[in-house]
C-alpha cells in the first residue's frame, strides 16, 4: 500500500480552513503558496464525495494519491511561477484543476489558480444552492446569498453550535463556578468580542530581532 506523502487528508476532516497563508510580512501580504498547494486533495476528496468530479473515478484512495502528486508537482510548479506562468500553462492547469474538484476551469483562472476553503465550500455546489461544510465536508446548506463571493457560514458548525454552547455553559457555571453574570461568545466574530487576533514570532532581520504580525481572521 501507497504511503501518501501528505500527513493524511481526509475529506471528514478538511484542512482547507485557511484565511491567510502560512507566513505574512507587516504588510500583511502573502508569500506562501502552501495552504493553496495542501488544500487540493481536500477539496478534490469533496468534490469527489459530493460527485462533482467529472467521470469521477470509483475508489477516492488512488484518485486522493493521483491529486497529491498533481498539487506537490504541477500546480505547486504553476503557483511558484506567479506573474510569469504563461497562457497555455494557467488553461492547461486550470483544466487539470476542473477534472479534479469539478470547479469550472474559467473560474480557476479567474482565481489565478488559487481557490481559498471559503470560496470552494460556495462554489461547489452552487448550481443546487447549497453550500459544503468545511469543518466535515459531508454536510450542507442552503447558500444564504447566491450573490457572495465566498461562503458565508460553515453548515457543520451551524448544526452542532446550539448542542455545543448549552454544554459548554453547562460546564463552565455549574462545574468550574465560572461565568456569573458573564455572556459565553462561542464566536470572535460575534458583536461585543474584544480582543486582538494576531500571531507575532521572532524574526531575524540584518542580525537584529524584529517581529512580524499575521493578522488571523477566525472562520465562523
Amino acid at each position: 500500500m501507497r504511503r501518501s506523502r501528505f500527513r493524511r487528508f481526509d475529506l471528514f476532516a478538511l484542512i482547507f480552513r485557511f484565511r491567510l497563508p502560512v507566513r505574512c510580512h507587516e504588510s500583511g501580504k502573502r508569500d506562501s503558496e502552501l495552504p493553496y498547494i495542501l488544500a487540493l486533495p481536500s477539496m478534490a476528496a469533496t468534490s469527489w464525495y459530493h460527485h462533482k468530479v467529472p467521470n469521477q473515478p470509483a475508489q477516492l484512495e488512488p484518485f486522493r494519491h493521483e491529486v497529491e502528486d498533481f498539487a506537490l508537482g504541477d500546480y505547486s510548479s504553476a503557483l511558484l511561477k506567479g506573474a510569469d506562468i504563461s497562457t497555455d500553462q494557467q488553461q492547461a492547469i486550470a483544466g487539470k484543476l476542473q477534472g479534479y474538484t469539478g470547479i469550472p476551469a474559467a473560474y480557476w483562472i479567474k482565481a489565478n489558480l488559487r481557490v481559498s476553503g471559503a470560496d470552494f465550500s460556495k462554489e461547489l455546489q452552487t448550481d443546487a444552492g447549497l453550500t459544503t461544510g468545511r469543518l466535515d465536508a459531508r454536510y450542507q446548506g442552503p447558500d444564504i446569498d447566491p450573490l457572495s463571493k465566498e461562503a458565508e457560514y460553515d453548515p457543520f458548525s451551524n448544526s452542532i453550535m446550539a448542542a455545543y454552547v448549552t454544554v459548554i455553559n453547562q460546564y463552565a457555571r455549574e462545574d468550574l463556578k465560572y461565568g456569573e453574570n458573564q455572556t459565553y461568545k462561542p464566536s470572535a466574530r460575534q458583536p461585543g468580542f474584544t480582543g486582538t487576533w494576531t500571531t507575532r514570532r521572532p524574526v531575524a532581520v540584518g542580525g537584529n530581532p524584529a517581529s512580524t504580525s499575521c493578522p488571523i481572521s477566525p472562520s465562523p
